[in-house]
């Protein structure tokens, strides 16, 4: 029988040392004989390197989780931006308003649906809304500070290249048309990468 593909959560608690040692070595000999695990695995280390030179990083169990929301495919250009210094950075999913517990707060129409994200360093509120057959308005608001306008990329979430992406305005606000389907949102300003994600539309 054929080794199964490691996953993501595996990975990441490989590099957060939370495996024995007979428990890593099988995970490390399985990436070993798989180049996408091994390109992830290189990845997660990337990530973990950068959560712990933060202030705020959480101690190793948090990472697990944290990392859980990266989704696995490296994005074109991700791998220069970190060699450049720019950190990535992954916001964490706060508030969508078709759960039911936010029903009560959510002021819109039954099509249409809010979420927010965030990290250390900013937050991002989407607003999504239907825009024709199974394709979907998004319009988002990144609260952060930058002196570039950010960049804004729309990805599946397996998928290499983008759906859609816009300049933000000034005020970090930004609009995108995308299908439906799972996606990862990747907002680049100055010196920082932010990936929020899922986004799930619709």
């Amino acid at each position: 029988m054929a080794d199964q593909t490691p996953t993501t959560e595996q990975l990441a608690a490989l590099v957060a040392g939370e495996l024995g040692p007979d428990e890593a070595a099988e995970l490390r000999r399985r990436v070993g004989a798989d180049p996408r695990s091994a390109r992830l695995l290189e990845e997660i280390e990337r990530i973990a390197a950068f959560l712990v030179e933060e202030p705020s990083a959480q101690p190793a169990a948090d990472l697990v989780r944290r990392v859980q929301r990266s989704f696995g495919g490296s994005r074109p250009g991700l791998a220069e931006a970190l060699r450049e210094g720019v950190r990535r950075v992954i916001a964490a999913l706060d508030f969508d308003s078709r759960l039911p517990d936010a029903a009560l707060g959510f002021r819109g129409t039954a099509e249409a649906a809010q979420l927010s994200f965030s990290c250390d360093d900013a937050e991002i509120d989407l607003e999504l809304t239907p825009a024709g057959e199974r394709v979907w308005l998004v319009r988002g608001q990144i609260d952060a500070e930058f002196d570039q306008p950010p960049t804004v990329e729309l990805f599946e979430s397996d998928g290499p290249s983008p759906l859609a992406s816009a300049h933000a305005d000034q005020h970090g606000g930004f609009t995108l048309e995308a299908p439906e389907g799972t996606h990862v949102l990747r907002v680049t300003l100055d010196d920082m990468m932010i990936e929020a994600g899922p986004v799930l539309i619709p």
